[in-house]
C-alpha cells in the first residue's frame, strides 16, 4: 500500500499511529516507502480510545497540518469511517480509507464537510 500511496501522489504531513506493533510496523514501512523524513507520533490513545475520542484527538491537532496519516484498529475506526462519511464496509487490515474535509481547521471536521474520496486494500491488487 506504499507503493499504492507513493504512486498516487499522497503524503503526509505527519503519520499518528497506534503503538501496537502491527499498525507501528505498518506506519514504518509506508513511511519509509513514502521517504518520509519527520516523526512518527505514536499515541497510545489510537490504540485504547473510542471513535469519538479519537476524533477529538484529530480536532486538536495543529492546523499546520493539511494531511495527516492515521493508523489504528478495528472496530473503532470503522466505527469513525461509518460516523463521518458513511462507510460501512470493514476497513481491511493495511486498508487505506481516503477521506476529504471541506473545512480549514482540524476542529470544524463534521459528517456534513467529510468526503470520502477512495478505499483501497491489498487484496484489490494481487
Amino acid at each position: 500500500m506504499g507503493k499504492f500511496l507513493k504512486n498516487k501522489g499522497i503524503s503526509p504531513d505527519i503519520i499518528i499511529s497506534s503503538p501496537a506493533l502491527r499498525a507501528k510496523k505498518t506506519a514504518i514501512s509506508i513511511a519509509s516507502e513514502l521517504k518520509y523524513k519527520k516523526e512518527i507520533l505514536f499515541d497510545k490513545d489510537i490504540y485504547d480510545k473510542s471513535a469519538m475520542q479519537i476524533l477529538e484527538k484529530i480536532k486538536m491537532l495543529d492546523d499546520k497540518y493539511e494531511s495527516i496519516f492515521l493508523f489504528g484498529h478495528n472496530p473503532e475506526l470503522n466505527k469513525l469511517s461509518n460516523i463521518y462519511v458513511g462507510f460501512d464496509q470493514n476497513i481491511v487490515t493495511c486498508g487505506v480509507l481516503e477521506i476529504e474535509f471541506s473545512c480549514n481547521k482540524w476542529i470544524e471536521v463534521e459528517a456534513i464537510n467529510s468526503k470520502l474520496i477512495s478505499y483501497d486494500y491489498p487484496k484489490k491488487y494481487n
